[in-house]
């Protein structure tokens, strides 16, 4: 009985909410309690909140301020009480989604392996259906289908179903700007800048039969998304791709320049490109990049020392793809480009007594550090320091399991080995002093070190210092 003497409070919460928002008036509509806008759309009290609570800057249209999150990897249905025609079209509806490369699968129940279950009602009397805002990362948990839909083909319960699911991952009306362009009547469902944000790729008018998220549907209806909507799927959805093992990669066919990955999130890496330029010269790019549709995308930087610290530049773009069991580097360079098949590079194996892989930095000259990778107990070290100002790269191997390791250093020179070069490939190493490292059993956060290292045109002496790690292990 409290959350009945509530309810009135709630409510108006939301209504408030929503005007605040830049609903109009006329499209805020409560029945039994819940509040709609758009006519079917159910806005919770988490959501109106959530609608305020964004950056408004805005103007455009198509989807709502509020998505699920990627958190959310399968999306079930619950459609217990659906029969005959509802339960056929209700699985069509999911088949619609679920054949899709999204980011989310979607599946009825009983299955396995739920993010969030959505309940599907049958709303008695009722010809057409309704449903709610994404709220906290989480699809809206309800979808209600006009039980008055029985007189309508199953194709067409199938749009009404897949309509509402759209609804609950957070897209708007195609037309919500004029509903009478497929309803025949009405205005704006407004947008105010809130809650109707055009998706890229997708057009920006609205015409009859031209959208399955139109606000109302036809008798002719067959149920399939419409080009339109499966660009904003896409967009908003598309499945993210798979992220590559952190460590070294290479081109077996090009060896002696590759790069290292290291993960900094689920959806981001860094990658540093040891390679070298025209004149043989080694020189190191890093790239942060987004896992986007289909690949991981981000600017090519390049670093320049100043004599204490470094500036960073962008100097063209990096993209790394995966299809077919197969990954693949792009790059851009200048007016250079070029693309190549790279694959992991395993060197050791067996236990490991002191763990340093990951990116590691001098915290009191930022802009230098190195790149090591330990596989058993064989650790290659790649040090990222300047010639003058330029970014130059030399390696060093140990096979020790002992946490005080001497690295030998190497100033490798490469030919046919930079961006866009051609012909017969090879390198040559030139010793180039020590850089040594002090650390710990199991997977240290940091170390003392010294670096005495010499190599053409430079030198990159520093005595004693700590090194600290910035990613891994």
């Amino acid at each position: 009985m409290f959350g009945c003497a509530g309810q009135p409070d709630e409510t108006q919460e939301i209504v408030d909410n929503l005007a605040e928002a830049g609903f109009p008036a006329d499209d805020i509509m409560v029945v039994d309690g819940k509040v709609y806008v758009g006519r079917d759309a159910e806005v919770s009290l988490a959501a109106s909140r959530e609608m305020l609570a964004r950056d408004h800057s805005t103007e455009e249209q198509y989807h709502t301020t509020n998505l699920i999150s990627s958190a959310v990897t399968k999306i079930c249905i619950n459609g217990s009480t659906f029969t005959g025609n509802f339960s056929t079209a209700l699985d069509l509806a999911i088949q619609n989604y679920d054949e899709l490369p999204l980011s989310f699968a979607m599946a009825r129940t009983p299955s396995t392996g739920c993010s969030f279950t959505i309940n599907a009602v049958i709303q008695p009397g009722v010809v057409g259906g309704s449903a709610g805002f994404p709220s906290g990362g989480l699809p809206y948990g309800t979808i209600n289908i006009g039980g008055g839909l029985s007189s309508y083909s199953v194709d067409v319960i199938e749009h009404v179903i897949t309509h509402e699911i759209g609804h609950t991952i957070g897209l708007r009306h195609t037309d919500y700007y004029n509903r009478s362009i497929s309803c025949g009547s009405g205005g704006n469902e407004g947008d105010a800048g809130v809650g109707a944000i055009h998706i890229p790729g997708t057009p920006t008018t609205a015409t009859v039969g031209g959208s399955l998220m139109n606000s109302c549907f036809r008798s002719v209806e067959t149920g399939e998304f419409t080009s339109g909507d499966l660009s904003a799927l896409t967009y908003l959805y598309a499945a993210l791709p798979p992220r590559p093992d952190k460590g070294p990669w290479y081109n077996p066919a090009r060896s002696g320049n590759g790069l290292d990955i290291q993960h900094l999130a689920s959806d981001q890496i860094h990658v540093t490109w040891y390679t070298y330029t025209a004149a043989g010269v080694p020189i190191w790019y890093q790239a942060y990049l987004v896992a986007e549709a289909g690949e991981w995308r981000g600017d090519l930087l390049q670093t320049s020392w100043t004599g204490s610290s470094a500036t960073f530049s962008v100097v063209g773009t990096l993209r790394i793809t995966y299809s077919s069991g197969l990954w693949r580097f792009y790059w851009k360079l200048g007016s250079l480009s070029g693309n190549e098949p790279i694959q992991f590079l395993a060197f050791g194996g067996g236990s490991t007594v002191m763990n340093l892989n990951g990116l590691w930095y001098n915290g009191a000259e930022p802009g230098w550090g190195g790149s090591f990778n330990t596989q058993g107990n064989t650790h290659v070290l790649n040090l990222t320091v300047y010639q003058g100002s330029n970014p130059v790269w030399l390696q060093g191997v140990v096979n020790s399991a002992s946490t005080s390791l001497v690295f030998p250093m190497t100033y490798v020179t490469g030919t046919n080995l930079c961006p866009g070069c051609t012909g017969p490939t090879s390198t040559s190493g030139t010793a180039a002093g020590t850089f040594t490292v002090n650390g710990s059993a199991g997977t240290p956060g940091g170390m003392a070190a010294s670096s005495a290292v010499s190599f053409p045109g430079g030198t990159w002496n520093r005595p004693s210092f700590t090194l600290n790690r910035l990613t891994g292990p």
